[in-house]
């Protein structure tokens, strides 16, 4: 048996395992080492039962450890049962953090040197997504790599941006000392050029949010805090900047969603086809993958958009020689793929001409785009009210002790699940388990 010292510092490892593997999203540096560590560090330390009441007397744990029960009891009456499998395998992160991480006792150093470990691998993140966009622009003489997709290679853009903001929150956790204007201003740019548009929203709310904090507790930072607004505000005035961060089209996306009309965005179309689909079983939902799978039936009952018609096209602009080697040109200069330029550029040009919504959804394999409506659908209403209610505890805690980190990390994930369905992806439900419950712990333990 190890002593309990021992365990305790295992935990703080595996942890910062975890802080620094995430934002990585690498394939080379997997996350789930972290996760296997501190499971069986928990399983070797014994003491089960005391752990175990220990975890279900905190009401954030409990509610994650519910959550994720009753996506496991949702398998019983789902039909899709491979999808099920892989859905209660991909949330097990949601069942085993919320078990260990209240049994463990941590110090505010050691807190901070967490914070510190995430802002560091996010940072170094970034800066080798940026330079790999240099190498690829200067190979390719296309701009496109310094944005979205593009910039986020391998990543995926809103996650990684998601990251980037959760370490510049952690900046502003203590005092905002000299070191950290550098990564401060770095993470600020990438989130920009990785043009998510819900999370630069984001960033716009906890900015006005802190500034303002700042600006009532702080007499002498008043003119650098109006200084700063005014030059974060001034990136908007240029219609080019606001066109390459896409938020042009988050300003229509959202327009349409709060007009009568929302169902014409694709997003509010989405959401309206996933109540429908609630609508059937809005108690029990319909079990992991059924939900999935009814939703994008509905989707593709709308789509006339048919096989035929992209077949034909794409078989006459393969014997037009002019339009193909234009393509090939095209695909040449933004590095796309050349195997099947013909059909998609058939695909985009019938999309195009199209006046019907619903022929947008051309692809096969849509989510509920929004993680409230997912949760609902696949166990009912009693999984989402538990969802609601964590983020309830999240932000009640951090307006009781008045932290800001805790609040802003909460309305960041909470914005992020309106917008995306993250718990449907490894690094959003890692995400999700690992970082609330992490600031949460602080309000509970001290050595």
């Amino acid at each position: 048996m190890l002593a309990q010292k021992t365990h305790q510092q295992i935990y703080f490892w595996a942890l910062a395992y975890l802080c620094f593997s995430v934002p990585f999203m690498s394939k080379w540096m997997p996350f789930t080492i972290g996760v296997a560590a501190l499971a069986l560090n928990y399983l070797l330390e014994g003491n089960f039962l005391a752990k175990l009441k220990t975890a279900l007397a905190e009401p954030w744990a409990l509610l994650l450890i519910i959550f994720y029960i009753l996506h496991l009891l949702s398998v019983s009456y789902s039909t899709n049962v491979s999808e099920a499998n892989r859905d209660v395998f991909l949330k097990l992160p949601l069942f085993i953090l919320p078990l260990v991480l209240p049994t463990i006792t941590i110090s505010k150093k050691q807190k901070n040197r967490l914070f510190f470990t995430w802002i560091l691998a996010t940072t170094v993140a970034a800066v080798i997504m940026l330079v790999q966009a240099y190498v690829n622009v200067q190979e390719t003489g296309s701009s496109k790599y310094w944005f979205y997709a593009a910039l986020a290679g391998a990543k995926h853009p809103a996650y990684f941006s998601m990251y980037c903001l959760t370490a510049i929150v952690f900046l502003f956790q203590d005092k905002f000392e000299k070191w950290k204007v550098l990564p401060f201003m770095l993470l600020l740019v990438v989130v920009f050029l990785l043009s998510s548009r819900i999370q630069i929203l984001i960033l716009l709310v906890i900015a006005f949010a802190k500034a303002w904090q700042v600006f009532i507790q702080n007499k002498k930072a008043r003119p650098l805090v109006i200084v700063l607004l005014i030059g974060f505000m001034s990136i908007f005035v240029s219609e080019t900047i606001r066109s390459k961060i896409r938020l042009n089209t988050a300003k229509k996306e959202i327009a349409q969603l709060f007009s009568k009309d929302f169902k014409n965005s694709i997003r509010g179309a989405i959401w309206n086809f996933g109540l429908q689909t609630i609508k059937e079983s809005p108690w029990i939902g319909h079990g992991n993958g059924d939900e999935f799978q009814l939703l994008n039936q509905r989707i593709q009952s709308k789509v006339q958009l048919k096989k035929s018609d992209i077949d034909s096209l794409a078989s006459q602009v393969l014997q037009d020689t002019a339009m193909m080697n234009s393509l090939y040109a095209t695909a040449q200069k933004k590095a796309w793929d050349e195997a099947d330029i013909h059909i998609r550029y058939a695909k985009w040009k019938l999309i195009d001409e199209s006046s019907i919504l619903y022929d947008k959804f051309y692809k096969h394999h849509y989510n509920y785009h929004n993680q409230f409506l997912q949760s609902w659908a696949i166990a009912g209403i009693l999984c989402l009210l538990v969802l609601l209610a964590f983020f309830f505890i999240a932000i009640k805690k951090g307006i009781q002790n008045s932290r800001f980190t805790l609040m802003s990390v909460a309305f960041l994930i909470a914005m992020s699940f309106m917008s995306e369905s993250m718990l449907e992806r490894q690094y959003g439900v890692i995400y999700f388990a690992l970082i609330l419950p992490l600031i949460l712990l602080d309000t509970r333990k001290s050595a």
